[in-house]
């Protein structure tokens, strides 16, 4: 099993999908962390498609932007979710509403968490004690 969260320093679960540096995917085998693989966002080689497969995974992503968008105030959003393809969830403390109609898309499960650890969020999720905040969707 592969779960991922968006971070800006590998620690910590980011309170902004878009605007993350690094992706922290973990692979864990029997209830433990084997490995973990941060990803940093910014030099992620992106091809734009309205439909691409996944290799491996089976898993379909809707849409992949080449570009970063701006906000309004000039921070850089990311979109990419390439990268973590073949994960069944990732978690944010935040996201808009268009990124998570993707990741429903790619069969990806978006969990929102009030919990800032990734290595707490992810020991409560196989304890099935993390608890998804719809209401930090923005």
């Amino acid at each position: 099993m592969k779960i991922a969260a968006v971070s800006n320093n590998g620690n910590s679960i980011s309170a902004h999908f878009g605007k993350a540096r690094y992706f922290v995917v973990l692979t864990l085998e029997e209830g433990k962390i084997i490995k973990r693989e941060v990803i940093d966002r910014e030099t992620i080689d992106e091809t734009p498609s309205l439909s691409a497969t996944s290799g491996n995974s089976g898993r379909v992503l809707n849409v992949i932007n080449r570009q970063e968008n701006k906000s309004p105030t000039g921070e850089v959003k990311r979109h990419n979710i390439e990268s973590i393809a073949g994960c069944e969830v990732v978690l944010s403390r935040g996201m808009g509403s268009g990124m998570l109609q993707r990741l429903e898309q790619a069969n990806i499960r978006a969990i929102l968490t009030d919990v800032m650890s990734i290595d707490e969020a992810v020991e409560a999720y196989l304890e099935g004690k993390l608890s998804h905040h719809p209401d930090l969707v923005h």
